[in-house]
């Protein structure tokens, strides 16, 4: 018989780095493999629809959008035929979404997709992983896009830990000659960029994703009970769990963005998604994937605006690979159709992330999936205070050459505080709406032994960020985690607060407002209409903010007017 080969899932972080080999897997052993499969014969390109919604401004429904593009029953068929045939399981078929779900024994699975599972032991645990290629029935060929091979972790709803308080919660830290450094609940920065106070997203479902980690309900209720705030009910979609050992960030990661988006636009109804992901060694593609899956065919919730504090950098070793990321970024497209804004950060080492010691090994990379054109991605700026909290200036975040203390239950590790990260993307063009935002050319050249022996290549990729916000841990965002009020900060912090404007706006306007780019680039640089205020001073290490430009590769178009904002886009809906 003859086969076809398939594209594999790829790790979008090195799941298995300094593992070791412990032998082949048991052929009885049982594994999934998660197909997804292409859009139906004869549908238009996904592409060519979400621009169609973007021009018109009328999102798709869930309904007909599955109605255009759910996996045909004829493929569908197919790809039952192909699972008995190698004595594989049908554990679920999401025909809207386009994936199909098979489960059976690590012998069936090598004969059916020729895939090798090998066995290694990492951190104290035993993991499985596969070789690539893998392939498929020339019968398949085009009918299947993408073969996810996820690894077997048990899948629990276990709760984060509640903690049951005697005492008062701890208030801020006192400043100090030697601890100047001051935080504030997040409706402060509401404030400053001019949230309408008015709204609050009522009628609006906003939605945090967390690749991994979690939340207690118990650390919501004294944060929002701390502002004065009846706790809302948070809806979780996947398993809450808490994160343990090295990982323990990622709580910390999930709490904040939930804190920061649903206490800035308190009227939402708040969800929060998860992937499964065990920890950082357990997430890949797959949970990327599985995660705006999760959230983006969602018809019971059909939020319209998502954030998420995640992402790596394109092209470096072990992380995105293009074909990974271009078969992600399809994902918000499909959002674009549907009328979802997804806002994501654009990272926080600035303009370079260290892959080790010496300025040879920092190459200048955007961060993904914060570089895909389809989405919001969102820088951080420094807000400069004064002794009463009100605004004096504000510029790029970029506090490089400031250091925190990573703790790790009883180890810890000295990193920098960070800086927006920005630049131009090496795997995507640079879109049509960003014509006039005068985004550089990336320039890709060979340096060896000191000479440049291969002439520079250039490549007009898509700029990052588009917007920013406060993202400094210096008159930081107050949150609580874990028992104790803590400092946010990061475009972590600066992503779920721009969601909140995003939700906040949706209500103002009376509707989803989807894939935004387009029309705030156009209000901002073609029609002066003024809805951002540009960072003029400061950069993040290789590009530098000015007054010359109406975009730079530190905070894209700028700082959000948000009241200004809302009156533009009720212009421009007529409402």
């Amino acid at each position: 018989m003859s086969r076809a080969r398939v594209d594999i899932e790829g790790s979008a972080r090195p799941p298995l780095f300094g593992a070791v080999l412990q032998g082949d897997v048991s052929p009885d052993e049982i594994m999934t493999a998660v197909l997804w499969l292409r859009t139906p014969e004869g549908s238009p390109p996904l592409v060519e629809t979400a621009w169609s919604v973007v021009r018109t401004r009328e999102p798709w429904s869930h309904e007909r959008y599955a109605a255009t593009y759910a996996a045909s029953p004829e493929d569908v068929a197919r790809i039952e035929a192909f699972a008995h045939a190698y004595d594989l399981s049908v554990v679920d078929v999401h025909r809207a979404a386009r994936t199909v779900t098979l489960c059976g024994t690590a012998q069936s699975f090598e004969l059916a997709l020729g895939v090798k599972w090998n066995r290694h032991a990492y951190r104290g645990e035993i993991d499985v992983t596969h070789d690539t290629p893998l392939s498929v029935p020339a019968s398949l060929d085009g009918v299947i896009l993408w073969v996810f091979l996820p690894r077997n972790a048990p899948i629990t709803n276990d709760s984060p830990p509640l903690r049951r308080r005697t005492d008062a919660p701890p208030g801020p830290p006192a400043a100090t000659p030697d601890k100047p450094w001051r935080f504030h609940p997040p409706s402060r920065f509401a404030e400053l960029y001019d949230f309408p106070a008015e709204l609050t997203g009522e009628g609006v479902c906003l939605g945090v994703l967390s690749l991994y980690g979690g939340f207690s309900h118990d650390d919501m209720r004294i944060f929002f009970e701390g502002l004065g705030m009846r706790a809302p009910e948070i809806l979780t979609v996947g398993p809450n769990r808490w994160a343990a050992g090295p990982d323990t960030w990622a709580n910390y990661e999930v709490s904040m963005d939930a804190q920061i988006a649903f206490s800035c636009a308190p009227g939402v109804r708040p969800v929060v998604y998860f992937s499964g992901a065990r920890g950082n060694a357990d997430t890949t593609t797959y949970n990327y994937f599985q995660l705006f899956n999760a959230a983006l065919f969602d018809t019971e919730n059909r939020p319209s605006v998502l954030t998420l504090s995640a992402g790596l950098p394109e092209d470096l070793p072990g992380v995105w690979t293009q074909a990974e990321a271009t078969r992600i970024n399809e994902l918000f497209v499909i959002a674009a159709i549907l009328g979802i804004t997804i806002c994501l950060p654009s990272g926080d080492s600035g303009s370079i992330f260290p892959m080790a010691q010496g300025m040879f090994s920092a190459p200048s990379l955007v961060y993904f999936p914060g570089s895909s054109p389809w989405v919001l991605c969102c820088g951080g700026t420094t807000l400069i205070l004064d002794e009463r909290g009100a605004l004096k200036d504000e510029v790029v975040w970029n506090r490089l050459a400031d250091t925190m203390l990573l703790a790790y239950g009883h180890a810890g590790r000295i990193a920098h505080l960070g800086s927006s990260s920005g630049g131009v993307s090496g795997y995507f063009e640079r879109p049509a709406w960003q014509a006039r935002a005068a985004v550089p050319v990336r320039t890709f050249a060979t340096f060896r032994d000191w000479v440049f022996t291969e002439p520079a290549s250039t490549f007009a990729g898509r700029g990052c960020p588009d917007v920013a916000a406060h993202a400094d841990f210096f008159d930081g965002y107050r949150i609580f985690v874990d028992g104790a009020y803590r400092y946010g900060g990061g475009t972590s912090a600066s992503t779920p607060l721009l969601a909140a404007l995003v939700a906040r706006l949706c209500q103002g306007v009376g509707r989803r407002l989807g894939f935004l780019n387009p029309l705030l680039y156009r209000l901002q640089l073609e029609e002066g209409a003024n809805v951002f205020r540009p960072i003029i001073a400061g950069n993040n290490g290789g590009y530098a903010a000015s007054s010359e430009a109406g975009w730079n590769a530190c905070t894209g178009l700028g700082a959000p007017r948000g009241r200004a904002l809302l009156e533009a886009l009720r212009k421009v809906y007529s409402v």
